[in-house]
């Protein structure tokens, strides 16, 4: 009985590493492509409320964070674009 639990468990561990291993290889080769997705959703969204017509910078490039609790409602630092 305790030869079958070592058995059983010494499968299921070598099992989760593997999985471990290949989602993090997974993570470490797709790392950059998610970021320059991110960013580029990011900037169809910014074009979409400020059209590109108007400014001439990359806008998610251009972001500050900006604190103040009486203007925004909040404490926490918001994201602010600035398009030039």
């Amino acid at each position: 009985m305790i030869e079958t639990i070592r058995k059983h468990g010494g499968i299921l561990a070598v099992a989760a590493l593997l999985s471990t291993a290949l989602v993090a290889v997974t993570n470490a080769l797709t790392e950059d492509t998610i970021k320059e997705q991110q960013q580029i959703q990011l900037s169809k969204a910014l074009n979409q409320v400020i059209p590109k017509a108007r400014h001439d910078n990359a806008l998610h490039r251009s972001c500050r964070l900006v604190t103040n609790s009486d203007a925004l409602g909040t404490d926490e630092a918001q994201p602010f674009y600035v398009g030039t």
